[in-house]
């Protein structure tokens, strides 16, 4: 049973125990999501929000009056919500992330086939992972795991405020 599971999974922390974290880190990595690029700028892409069909379509079912309070609600939720992707940071954090996971995990184990439908999907499609956030240590790892494979990074949408 072991050898079949090892031969179905792959322990990530093996080659970062063998081999150097800033090699790994500086590895070439490119990214190209289509229309959900991260190089969009956090306002373009409000307005690609605001001027999606669905969200257009509920805000005129709206009455009048509360239109423009339900559009100061989507820029305030964006404002909150959005994400200044930097290729300089995830560098630094997938570093860190590197030495603290091998210090805390003998290993890492993921399924080889489903990171193969991860990236067998068609690019500009958004993938949303569901970790169980039953520690923040989840989306950590979900991020390292895609950096690991050359995936698009998700954007985290975790410990947000209170809901009204």
């Amino acid at each position: 049973m072991k050898r079949l599971q090892a031969m179905m999974t792959e322990d990530i922390l093996a080659s970062r125990r063998s081999k150097g974290d800033l090699c790994w880190v500086l590895k070439s990595w490119n990214q190209d999501a289509g229309d959900f690029s991260p190089k969009l700028l956090p306002m373009s892409l409000l307005d690609c929000v605001k001027s999606d069909p669905g969200v257009v379509t509920a805000l005129a079912q709206l009455p009048a009056a509360e239109q423009c309070q339900a559009r100061d609600q989507i820029d305030a939720v964006f404002t909150e919500m959005h994400h200044n992707f930097s290729v300089g940071s995830v560098r630094r954090v997938g570093y860190s992330l590197a030495k603290i996971f091998k210090q805390l995990y003998d290993r890492i184990c993921v399924e080889r086939a489903g990171i193969e439908q991860v990236r067998a999907l068609p690019a500009g499609i958004p993938t949303l992972y569901l970790p169980t956030h039953r520690s923040y240590v989840d989306f950590l790892l979900v991020s390292y795991i895609c950096f690991h494979y050359g995936l698009p990074l998700p954007v985290i949408a975790a410990g947000m405020g209170e809901c009204s």
